[in-house]
């Protein structure tokens, strides 16, 4: 089912995809194996034996959900995985969340939107193999009963992390519990109902995506 949606995805790159996990090993495991790739690109050449097949994908953005930084670990299996854009959705963001201090192996400490590893002292020891372009973050909606509050600080703190580093942050909606706090209409999900600082809705920046390429290597 992965392979062909890629296939799919592979024969349309005027559109842009985007792709989001909770389970980001599960995804590296499957994308990083040359026999993906390869039946991937036969699949296309079944279809459209004319077109060439780069990988990564150029219109397929990878992203994970990160809840809170008891989850920011997915950001780290994400990073490993090859892709034109790497991002996450901060939806529904229920703790706060420093994706600037993501806890790694052996003590490191991984700047996520830098794309660098730290020792816990600060000290940089090396470059992660991407870094994350776009940030997502809105607050979970529903019936007011059950709801889990997002702190209008954690929001803020999200964008100050993004700005500092010029990553795209984009914030989607307030969700139930910070709407009624901010005497809005539910979630205040239309734009004109949102307070100044919260109009943020950026997207990375990406490469133009090329034609369709027809023969040559791929």
């Amino acid at each position: 089912m992965l392979v062909r949606a890629f296939a799919v995805m592979a024969r349309c790159p005027q559109h842009t995809f985007l792709i989001l996990t909770k389970r980001p090993t599960v995804l590296r495991t499957r994308l990083s194996k040359p026999q993906f790739v390869a039946a991937v690109r036969g699949l296309v050449a079944a279809a459209a034996p004319e077109l060439t097949v780069p990988w990564p994908l150029p219109n397929v953005q990878l992203g994970v959900s990160v809840e809170d930084q008891h989850h920011a670990w997915r950001v780290l299996e994400l990073l490993r995985i090859p892709a034109a854009v790497h991002w996450v959705s901060a939806e529904p963001l229920i703790g706060p969340l420093d994706l600037t201090r993501i806890v790694g192996g052996r003590r490191s400490v991984v700047d996520g939107l830098a794309g660098e590893i730290h020792t816990a002292g600060g000290d940089l020891l090396g470059a992660c193999p991407a870094a994350v372009r776009w940030v997502v973050v809105g607050g979970e909606s529903g019936a007011a009963r059950g709801i889990r509050p997002m702190a209008a600080d954690w929001v803020r703190h999200l964008r100050a992390q993004c700005t500092a580093a010029g990553t795209a942050f984009f914030f989607k909606q307030t969700g139930t519990r910070l709407a009624a706090e901010l005497g809005l209409p539910r979630k205040g999900s239309a734009w004109s109902d949102l307070p100044a600082e919260f109009r943020h809705r950026a997207y990375p920046d990406v490469p133009a995506l090329p034609a369709l390429s027809r023969g040559g290597p791929s």
